[in-house]
């Protein structure tokens, strides 16, 4: 929009003069709020593109309509901040220094740069690099030669292309966002497949809405007869008034039944365990876990592995449903039109999205690496390393957090220290998780500190010369009754207040990966309101 002119002195302008500048200025001015409403709405409608190069090429029209370029190259930035080429339209000799397109990248706003002795033969007369940033940061970035000089650059174009970069940013990472929930959504699925019991998901209702291939196998059914449709009109008689009975009396108790299946009879356990619900889902639903029992009638081994049947059904009930449902709530809001009112109304809603994939993306991890170690398939890498250099990169990973919470990381690392024969990435795993769990349980105000030590054979646990490190932290501390359990899956000692933030999952890691993984020890004192500390050992050569 051009600018303009106003005389110096205004009450010496003729008064019709003024009345029709004037009214010239405000047709000016009703124009361009209607070509901004109608680049809006056609940005808006972008999001009913249904993938990443379609709404691409939309953008690609409704570019035309905001600005006059003579080429064009946009990149895509994912999250560890690699640029890669998505699409261009320019020759490929055409480049821009990498520092400028970093430096735009840190920028939310168009800017137009000068071309130095520009040549005339091309017309290009100026830059311009438009960041498309969102709420998880500068998702791509889009290069523009223009054959205008940057003073000619009008503050409507400006407009224009922030509004097409902040939808832009929103709709690719709406679109990445759900990959990561179809990835999540896969990766469960595989988890539930692999459980050796036959696992069905029933909804408030009573429906059937999830089963493995074991429970097809164990009650002769096929997946396409029984989802969607009522338990009760699916499953074989027994099975179904039993499951009715337990869920009218509210047992979680296990119960056997009897089958005779194609001639031979065959002992299952069936168990019941209702689901927690949410505000945005129907309500509670039901989890089903049926086990064979036939070859497993020792019921001291059974009562063994029930501690663990349970923990994992209140894994699958509570950690996997619940970020699932708030994911699927809040996406489904953000692709409605009309339902978002303000910029800030949307991020909040995309930062849900990222924190709840973040803790589903850390569940299955978790589930998936301690199955590995379990299994005895988990590989490690070993190399002489300085444990110093380690513990220096997992304080400067875990600073942010500890700036965040106010809790000061101390090191008191002792002088000289040997190499030890050690998979790295996997010790970095061990330190993160420690200090993640002291930041965690220590108040605004208190410290964690890490200390390293060597200690000579028959020392503190341990037979042979050890590289002992601890992680002492001036947090609420844990009871002598509850130390047993910390190492125990799924077992999670902190308060309610605490539960969403962890799976049970990492102590019992870390011991595997040290213990198992490293021939070392991993031992805790603790004492309730003073802190605790976590001790582990390594052999030195």
């Amino acid at each position: 929009m051009e600018k303009i002119a106003v005389a110096p002195n205004v009450e010496e302008e003729d008064p019709e003069v003024r009345i029709e500048r004037l009214l010239e200025v405000n047709h000016e001015l009703a124009e361009s709020l209607s070509k901004l409403s109608s680049f809006q709405r056609k940005v808006v409608r972008i999001k009913e593109s249904g993938d990443i190069e379609h709404a691409v090429d939309q953008m690609e029209m409704l570019l035309d309509e905001a600005i006059e370029f003579t080429y064009a190259r946009l990149y895509m930035i994912d999250s560890q901040g690699e640029m890669e080429i998505f699409r261009e339209m320019c020759p490929d000799n055409l480049a821009v220094e990498q520092s400028m397109l970093d430096w735009a990248v840190k920028n939310s706003e168009p800017a137009i740069i000068p071309v130095e002795n520009p040549d005339p033969a091309d017309g290009i007369m100026s830059i311009l690099l438009l960041p498309f940033a969102g709420a998880t940061g500068t998702v791509a970035l889009l290069v523009l030669w223009l054959d205008l000089d940057s003073s000619q650059f009008t503050q409507e174009q400006s407009t224009l292309l922030t509004m097409l970069a902040r939808e832009a940013a929103s709709i690719i990472e709406t679109h990445r966002f759900r990959e990561k929930i179809e990835q999540a959504r896969a990766a469960m699925e595989d988890v539930v497949e692999t459980v050796p019991h036959g696992i069905m998901a029933l909804d408030g209702d009573g429906n059937v809405n999830l089963i493995n291939s074991t429970i097809e196998i164990m009650l002769d059914i096929r997946r396409g007869d029984v989802l969607g449709n009522h338990f009760s009109k699916c499953l074989p008689r027994q099975v179904g008034s039993l499951l009715a009975s337990l869920i009218t009396q509210e047992s979680q108790e296990e119960q056997e039944f009897v089958t005779d299946m194609r001639g031979v009879e065959e002992v299952f356990g069936l168990t019941v365990t209702p689901t927690r619900g949410t505000d945005e889902d129907d309500g509670a639903g039901h989890v089903v876990i049926c086990r064979d029992l036939k070859l497993s009638r020792e019921v001291a081994k059974l009562r063994e592995l029930d501690a663990m049947k349970n923990d994992f059904l209140s894994l699958v009930s509570h950690e996997l449903r619940t970020p699932l449902t708030s994911i699927m709530a809040y996406s489904e809001t953000l692709l409605m039109e009309g339902m978002i009112d303000t910029e800030e109304e949307r991020k909040e809603y995309l930062q849900i999205i990222y924190d709840e994939g973040a803790r589903l993306s850390r569940l299955i991890n978790d589930v998936l690496d301690l199955t590995k170690m379990e299994a005895g398939k988990l590989e490690y890498v070993y190399e002489d390393i300085q444990i110093e250099d380690v513990i220096g990169t997992a304080i400067g990973s875990s600073s942010s957090i500890s700036n965040q919470k106010g809790v000061e990381l101390i090191t008191e690392l002792a002088e000289g220290l040997p190499a030890v024969k050690a998979d790295s990435d996997r010790i970095m795993q061990v330190l993160m998780n420690l200090l993640s769990n002291a930041i965690k349980f220590t108040k605004e105000g208190g410290s964690v500190t890490v200390r390293t030590a060597v200690t000579a054979a028959g020392e503190i646990n341990s037979k042979q010369p050890m590289l002992l490190v601890s992680v002492t932290d001036t947090g609420i501390g844990i009871a002598p009754e509850n130390l047993n359990r910390v190492f125990s899956k799924f077992e999670q000692i902190e308060n309610i207040d605490h539960h969403s933030i962890g799976t049970g999952l990492g102590m019992p890691i870390c011991k595997q990966i040290i213990e198992d993984g490293h021939a070392g020890n991993i031992w805790i004192e603790s004492e309730v309101g003073k802190g605790t500390t976590v001790f582990f050992n390594l052999p030195l050569a």
